[in-house]
């Protein structure tokens, strides 16, 4: 399983990072209710997969703004290579 996601990884907006689990827990998913590592160790643990979390560093971390070039970009670039993997 994929998880793709924004997250404040403190970095320009469009970076793209491949998030190790232990990672997880010392990044903002600003928009979840529950924890994202807590999702996954339930995940995991529940149904026999692997898991990788990818993030988008958005230039806003509110609702309200639009979703800025530069991320529109990055997301656009993640989709084409996920697509590749098939």
């Amino acid at each position: 399983m994929v998880i793709v996601d924004a997250a404040d990884l403190g970095q320009a907006p469009g970076t793209i990072a491949v998030l190790e689990p232990q990672q997880i827990a010392g990044v903002s998913f600003s928009t979840h209710q529950m924890p994202l590592s807590v999702l996954l160790e339930y995940l995991q643990s529940s149904f026999a997969f692997e898991a990788v979390v990818v993030a988008i560093q958005p230039a806003h971390l509110t609702f309200d703004q639009p979703v800025t070039p530069s991320v529109r970009r990055a997301a656009r670039r993640l989709a084409a290579a996920l697509a590749s993997c098939r």
